[in-house]
């Protein structure tokens, strides 16, 4: 295993490098460091990836003292990792924490970004506004759904899995919704 380092400013952040294909960067959340995603590198790389696991700043082998460890900054960090590793499009996994940064990421160059993709992510709520609402509320409404809008995607093939779903469950609502269908 070879540890990389990419410089900027206040300090260092920590990479390792394997396989070969297209780039995903995997950033882990508070408290933990490169080795969270140990069990998920191989399958990736099995899969034809070339897969960089960052230690974020404060973690790992990163710089420990920075002046700030906030998203946009960690943002900042997995793309410089990106073009240190040739700036092509890349697929961010951002776990907790990182979560935002990947978004933070996406955002400041879309050009070096191929995905996002956000392990449970540490981020809030978003409150729809009342068009939004309206037209959430027509969706859950359409044929097909029957009010069980939650039910239609459950692992259990469309059966409901909570108590709430099961009260608002029949089978026309796993008939309606073919990827859901037992």
């Amino acid at each position: 295993m070879t540890v990389s380092q990419v410089a900027r400013d206040g300090g260092t952040i920590a990479y390792e490098v394997h396989g070969s294909g297209p780039l995903v960067v995997l950033s882990h959340g508070m408290g933990e460091n490169r080795a969270a995603f140990r069990h998920l590198t191989p399958r990736l790389v099995a899969a034809g990836y070339r897969v960089a696991s960052v230690d974020v700043r404060g973690h790992g082998d990163s710089s420990a003292h920075w002046p700030t460890y906030a998203p946009e900054q960690v943002g900042g960090d997995l793309l410089a990792v990106v073009r240190a590793l040739g700036g092509e499009p890349a697929t961010l996994v951002g776990s907790s924490s990182s979560a935002a940064a990947v978004v933070f990421a996406a955002a400041e160059a879309p050009d070096l970004v191929s995905g996002i993709v956000q392990v449970s992510p540490f981020v809030g709520t978003p409150k729809p506004n009342p068009l939004m609402r309206v037209a959430q509320a027509a969706v859950l409404r359409s044929r097909g759904c029957s009010g069980c809008s939650t039910a239609r995607c459950s692992p259990a093939g469309g059966r409901p899995t909570t108590p709430r779903t099961a009260r608002s469950w029949s089978p026309s609502c796993a008939a309606g919704w073919p990827r859901c269908a037992a």
